[in-house]
């Protein structure tokens, strides 16, 4: 254990994650290679109200640092930026004109920023469509991503178990959604109620059923939801693959369960109306139906011949 490593924004959304899954701190201090008391000081300098968020945790760390300033801290700058604003001034020319005006030095990433946390002055924007870029995003929404042309071929084959597909089913009615995966040599499918779609409670929830399931690899779409897969693969081993972006049939597995789910759960289903237990009862009726590309086995029955030895 390393007592003076200094911890990463990717250390810290592992601790939140093992935080989040009510892991012990000595257990943290393993995965990060810090010891037992670094965790402590960490949750203790960095929770708030008792939870511990990842990115808050570390741009706290970095304001204690000084190495990063509050938006627009500075009044000056700050009325400055205010009155191009008025103006209609993009804030690429606010940056430009800062410089030349008043010899103030400000990026036009730092009023995008401002604007995000001060939404009332969006309505100032000269191009209304700029969408705030997040550090996790690509061409494709998510760094490292690999394509599911590259996944092994016992999962292209479906000769061996453990390779996954996965997907969400959404309602506009909540926030909360069901998370799904469906093995492809077994068919087994596992139907799972979330919160929310935010990144870092899927991370959590997937961590949890990659050890439970012993899942080797993961295929599915382009949602930002998965962005945190390099750390889940640094947790659980498990790879993830991506489909290309509007090509949902490269995961038909997933596409074809989620129709099923959705006979029991049409759209406008408001899901926080929707417990586990409901969606366990569906699974189980999934995974006791016979089907014919089985040999008519039911999913449940391929899915005990082959687990405990995989």
């Amino acid at each position: 254990m390393n007592q003076y490593k200094r911890l990463t924004q990717e250390d810290r959304v592992i601790i939140a994650v093992m935080r989040n899954l009510k892991t012990n701190q000595y257990r943290i201090a393993e995965e990060v290679s810090v010891t037992q008391s670094a965790i402590s000081q960490e949750l203790s300098r960095n929770s708030r109200f008792g939870i511990y968020n990842a990115t808050e945790a570390h741009e706290e760390t970095l304001l204690r640092k000084g190495r990063r300033k509050k938006v627009l801290d500075d009044l000056n700058i700050r009325e400055f930026v205010l009155e191009k604003l008025k103006q209609r001034r993009s804030p690429q020319q606010i940056s430009v004109m800062a410089e030349k005006e008043k010899g103030y030095l400000i990026s036009k990433s730092t009023i995008y920023q401002y604007l995000q946390v001060n939404k009332s002055l969006r309505k100032y924007l000269k191009h209304r469509k700029y969408r705030r870029k997040q550090e996790i995003s690509s061409k494709h929404g998510i760094k490292d991503r690999v394509s599911i042309k590259e996944r092994p071929m016992e999962a292209e084959t479906r000769t061996e178990y453990g390779h996954y597909e996965m997907d969400f089913i959404v309602s506009r009615e909540s926030r909360e959604c069901i998370l799904t995966f469906r093995d492809r040599m077994t068919r087994y499918p596992v139907i799972m109620k979330m919160a929310n779609k935010e990144a870092f409670n899927t991370l959590g929830n997937l961590r949890n059923v990659a050890n439970l399931l012993k899942i080797k690899t993961l295929s599915t779409d382009n949602d930002k939801s998965f962005a945190f897969h390099k750390v889940l693969e640094g947790i659980t081993e498990t790879k993830t693959y991506f489909t290309r972006p509007a090509a949902p049939y490269e995961k038909g597995s997933i596409e074809n369960l989620n129709k099923e789910i959705r006979v029991f759960y049409p759209k406008k289903t408001d899901f926080s109306k929707v417990t586990q237990e409901d969606l366990e009862q569906v699974a189980v009726i999934l995974r006791n139906t016979p089907m014919k590309v089985l040999g008519w086995k039911t999913p449940q029955e391929a899915f005990t011949e082959v687990f405990n030895s995989s």
